[in-house]
């Protein structure tokens, strides 16, 4: 039974860390009036593991125009046979700056069954939880600053700085330019700015406001996490690929076609 508890302990943990690599996959800028919607896939190592659905629409949030961000994933057959997982996250964000106004997931997966929203108002991020935490103007979370990545320049990259919230915890995001690479995407093959996401801790310390999470949320801001980004280059600014280190394991999502 011990052994039994660490197995899937260590499951968890390859999940999640998967869902986190294609997390970072997202689509070029919406058009007016239109809904995106992306499907994607995750190996780790060889095997297929994770189907993704991706949404990206506009709407409106207390009374102004956002944008909001689905995702949708949810484990391959051959690998729910031993670890199920069925998890859902949504965003939504003011479309100009990218800062956070409302947030929710929906954790269905062996170890954790939660659901959770987030409301970003008048320097305060309220947790459906009762918890409640002060935060700087134009705070993102981690799904907006992805989003608002994907409008930047070279020159942008270089000098972006944005505060980012993450289950109550604080962190201070900047980027990394590595590089110009080419990509195989599809049929096709991209060029692409290569970028390191950083984050630092506003304050050491600092305590989740949840004692139990995803280990995508427990861990995209930990000291050791390394987060890199290739981004396309030319007016649609697609993300296309990833790569995430998490507990000495390296995870790589890649955009599988290109229309």
């Amino acid at each position: 039974m011990i052994h039994s508890s660490i197995y899937r302990q260590k499951l968890t943990g390859i999940y999640a860390a998967l869902t986190m690599s294609f997390l970072l996959i997202s689509p070029e800028r919406l058009s007016s009036g239109t809904t995106e919607t992306y499907d994607y896939r995750v190996d780790f190592i060889i095997v297929p593991s994770v189907d993704l659905t991706m949404k990206i629409s506009r709407t409106t949030y207390d009374g102004k125009p956002a944008e909001r961000l689905q995702f949708y994933t949810k484990t391959k057959k051959v690998f729910s046979t031993f670890f199920s997982v069925n998890n859902y996250y949504e965003s939504l964000y003011d479309p100009t700056d990218f800062s956070i106004q409302f947030g929710k997931k929906i954790i269905e997966q062996p170890n954790v069954k939660q659901e959770i929203t987030s409301v970003y108002r008048n320097s305060h991020v309220e947790y459906s939880n009762g918890k409640s935490v002060s935060i700087p103007p134009k705070t993102h979370n981690f799904f907006s600053l992805l989003m608002h990545i994907r409008t930047l320049s070279a020159n942008e990259i270089r000098t972006f700085r944005v505060p980012v919230e993450i289950e109550g915890k604080l962190f201070d995001a900047s980027l990394k330019y590595i590089g110009e690479e080419r990509l195989p995407v599809g049929d096709k093959t991209l060029r692409t700015d290569r970028i390191e996401i950083l984050l630092s801790e506003m304050t050491p310390g600092q305590s989740p406001v949840t004692k139990l999470t995803d280990i995508f949320y427990w861990k995209i801001g930990s000291e050791e996490g390394k987060r890199t980004v290739w981004l396309e280059k030319g007016n649609r600014r697609r993300i296309v690929r990833t790569e995430f280190y998490i507990s000495a394991t390296w995870l790589t999502a890649r955009l599988i076609d290109e229309e």
